[in-house]
């Protein structure tokens, strides 16, 4: 359970999945060391449990441009890091 909080910049997703990304993410910070190794750990819990076609990006600065499925989508902040977990459209 993350004592960080999460700051979500922008959600379009269950709440129970908000959170679940949220633990998923505090948990790949302290285990995995890059930032793509942070992000396939996240990809990789949700589409095991949500089934396939997630993407994850993580970064301090990037720009993104895509489309998604609806109620499938979140943006936030942990430790300085922006977190994008959605699944493509």
């Amino acid at each position: 359970m993350p004592t960080t909080k999460a700051v979500v910049k922008q959600a379009d997703m269950l709440e129970e999945m908000q959170q679940e990304a949220v633990n998923h993410a505090y948990e790949a910070l302290r285990c995995e060391g890059q930032y793509m190794d942070i992000a396939k750990h996240v990809r990789c819990h949700f589409d095991r449990i949500y089934g396939p076609s997630w993407s994850c990006v993580v970064g301090k600065d990037f720009g993104t441009s895509f489309a998604y499925e609806r109620k499938h989508l979140i943006s936030f902040e942990m430790k300085g890091v922006t977190f994008l977990l959605f699944r493509g459209a």
